[in-house]
């Protein structure tokens, strides 16, 4: 061929066809060995377990059989816990003097009366 020279190539409809039948089987041959390779790929994608089979893993059972909170407490028990909260935890106001008086005192061995309830010591100023 020379340069320059205009030469046309002429294809029949029969090669076109040939053609694009290749190109799609060659397409076809690429998805395949895609999805296998991806396929591969997703075994070794680590997921994690969900907080259900974690918790069935370690304790055995599932989270439904869990109680969260606290149970209800009988009458009885309710009536004793008001109780030793209002002997202990009630307040007891005392000034800074009357309280460094009774720990001299408690210091010394002399009877002390029992303070009911917490210490809140009232600070003068």
């Amino acid at each position: 061929m020379h340069a320059g020279s205009d030469e046309t190539i002429t294809t029949s409809p029969l090669d076109e066809r040939q053609h694009l039948l290749v190109q799609q089987e060659e397409n076809a041959q690429r998805h395949v060995q895609m999805v296998a390779t991806l396929e591969r790929q997703r075994d070794y994608v680590f997921t994690p377990p969900s907080v259900e089979e974690r918790l069935l893993q370690a304790a055995g059972q599932t989270l439904a059989t869990w109680v969260i909170g606290h149970e209800p407490k009988p009458p009885e028990e309710v009536v004793i816990c008001q109780a030793l909260r209002e002997r202990y935890l009630e307040p007891h106001l005392t000034t800074q003097s009357q309280y460094k008086a009774r720990l001299d005192m408690q210091a010394r061995g002399a009877p002390v009366p029992p303070i009911k309830g917490v210490p809140i010591l009232l600070f003068a100023g």
